[in-house]
């Protein structure tokens, strides 16, 4: 069932649950919104979110190392996901705030 539009959020299973902590919860941009507008826009209501990670052959100190490799995956997720609030107190309340503005910026 897809709940957004422009979106594509994280999938489970069994053996998923099993090794992750789900320490994030990251969605990826996949319409015609970008990643920078969604996290722009959260901003703008007042909802955190963040980038994770930089694919390792775009830091300074191993770029000397990767200077002719392509990494097409590694680029094209960190281009498009965004971490959004996921911690153990985080309310009912914030948790519909967050869905709500989600819903208004990509619908």
């Amino acid at each position: 069932m897809k709940y957004f539009k422009n979106i594509e959020l994280p999938q489970s299973n069994d053996k998923i649950r099993k090794f992750s902590s789900h320490h994030l919860y990251t969605i990826r941009a996949s319409g015609k919104i970008n990643r920078d507008t969604i996290q722009k826009e959260l901003a703008y209501n007042g909802i955190g979110s963040q980038v994770h990670y930089i694919p390792i052959h775009n830091l300074d100190i191993f770029k000397k190392y990767f200077q002719k490799k392509k990494f097409p995956n590694a680029d094209f997720h960190f281009n498009n996901c965004l971490s959004i609030p996921i911690f153990y107190n985080l309310s009912y309340t914030k948790l519909k705030k967050i869905i709500s503005i989600l819903k208004k910026i990509l619908n």
